[in-house]
């Protein structure tokens, strides 16, 4: 993968190996790490990206295709990363990108970050996909200009992988939320309530077992 980033003329430079290494099965059945050498040059690397995208950035050239289309689009040698995106099952009302791109993009503040609720400014110069270098799931939700129902917006399948928002120009308050599946929420409830039960016939046992 790292020759293909270094050998992609919109990649190369971007990225650094930080460590090479190679994996043997240990006497204990567990796997060692060892560090490449000269004699023994890495089959496995950790990157360093040197001109990574940040979590949350605009970008305001887009593309739209089928996801299984997007990933070979993202590879191909004329695609620009983290300058553009691919977006993958939008809504019709989406509009295309403008013409032009003069790198003046807008801003982005994070005001709020945690699991579960995010929160940020921004500042859009001109329509732009704010890419949110999370992996996709469609159980979060974003907002614009406010957590009510009338304010929600597409949440986009973005670069295959992550996700995505369109955002008009202007100034806005974004809030993505995840809203969890009922089902998950009834499992963790029920293994709760199941724990608690647990640990009250315990101590029952452990007092009766102890006598007055």
């Amino acid at each position: 993968i790292w020759g293909q980033l270094d050998g992609n003329p919109a990649t190369k430079g971007k990225t650094h190996i930080a460590y090479a290494f190679n994996t043997r099965p240990g006497p204990d059945g567990n796997v060692r790490v060892i560090e490449a050498t000269d004699d023994s040059p890495g089959r496995h690397c950790v990157l360093r990206i040197l001109e990574g995208a940040r979590r949350f950035q605009l970008v305001d050239d887009w593309e739209v295709m089928e996801k299984d289309r997007a990933l070979k689009r993202i590879a191909e040698p004329d695609f620009k990363p983290l300058e553009q995106v691919v977006l993958s099952n939008v809504d019709e009302s989406l509009p295309p990108p403008e013409e032009g791109n003069d790198g003046k993009t807008g801003s982005v503040t994070i005001e709020k970050l945690k699991p579960g609720s995010i929160r940020t400014k921004i500042s859009a110069n001109k329509p732009s996909i704010l890419r949110i270098a999370d992996r996709y799931d469609p159980h979060w939700k974003a907002y614009v200009g406010g957590i009510r129902e009338e304010n929600e917006v597409e949440v986009m399948e973005c670069d295959f992988l992550f996700q995505g928002i369109y955002l008009p120009p202007g100034l806005h308050k974004v809030d993505l939320v995840y809203d969890s599946p009922r089902g998950t929420l009834w499992a963790l409830g029920f293994g709760t309530f199941l724990c608690a039960v647990g640990l009250v016939l315990v101590l029952h046992g452990r007092i009766k077992k102890a006598g007055p």
